[in-house]
């Protein structure tokens, strides 16, 4: 943010704030995701094998 004085810069203020919240999310999406992912594909797996095999009964 510029800082003005008659019309004339004479500094500027930066703001910063700690990404720690933002990094601690986004650690804890990954982990849901490395461990979701997989036992959801083995799941739908599981159930495709057990409805194709029903359905093609004779």
């Amino acid at each position: 943010m510029p800082v003005l004085r008659n019309d004339k810069l004479i500094n500027l203020v930066q703001v910063g704030t700690s990404l720690e919240a933002v990094q601690e999310t986004l650690k804890n999406l990954r982990i849901f995701l490395f461990t979701t992912v997989p036992l959801v594909l083995v799941l739908a797996t599981l159930v495709g094998g057990f409805m194709a095999r029903r359905a093609l009964k004779p």
